[in-house]
């Protein structure tokens, strides 16, 4: 992969709606935003140019972070447009390891990607991706994650607020939407 050196990008040249490389889920800024208003931006962004602006690879989080902070520019590493989006995603995924980790529906989200959008084979997303996030590679734990992308956004929050075991999400998985309502969190966390 060649990448060109560091460069300052406007912050109105990037596309944020363009979440083909995140799978963000509850993002918490505030230690970032602490981070990056007393020493910076450590960490530049991946983007690659897309049509007219820029697709960001890596640094969704420092991204909205900067533009809160009312910057004009943000460090980046420009990847050529010809790479191919399933190692650009693998890279994003190895890159927010390293540096932060995902909850349960972050994992769900960065899995169901995998399956359905990059069309990768379950068994070698079991054999390649579960160890990555440090799950035991199996159908059965696949299955569990890829359950949780239809559940309802409350319901997803409250798996992350309150770190639903995996037995119990494929408990929830196994009701109907107004089943797992009816039994699930307080009614105002289904609501948002």
């Amino acid at each position: 992969m060649s990448m060109s050196d560091i460069r300052k990008i406007p912050l109105k040249e990037i596309d944020p709606l363009d979440e083909t490389f995140s799978v963000n889920f509850m993002a918490n800024l505030e230690r970032l935003r602490s981070s990056i208003e007393k020493v910076g931006l450590i960490q530049s962004i991946l983007i690659r140019k897309k049509h007219s602006r820029y697709q960001i690879v890596c640094g969704f989080r420092r991204v909205s972070v900067c533009q809160e902070l009312g910057w004009n520019e943000i460090e980046a590493r420009v990847i050529h447009q010809d790479e191919d989006d399933l190692r650009l995603f693998s890279m994003s995924l190895h890159d927010n390891l390293a540096t932060r980790g995902f909850n349960s529906v972050e994992v769900a989200i960065a899995l169901d990607r995998l399956v359905h959008h990059f069309r990768m084979d379950p068994p070698v997303v079991i054999g390649t991706f579960l160890p990555l996030f440090s799950l035991e590679p199996s159908e059965k734990i696949l299955n569990t994650y890829l359950s949780l992308i239809s559940m309802e956004d409350g319901m997803k929050r409250y798996i992350v607020q309150e770190e639903v075991s995996r037995s119990n999400i494929r408990r929830l998985a196994s009701m109907t939407s107004e089943d797992r309502i009816a039994a699930g969190p307080p009614t105002h966390w289904m609501r948002f």
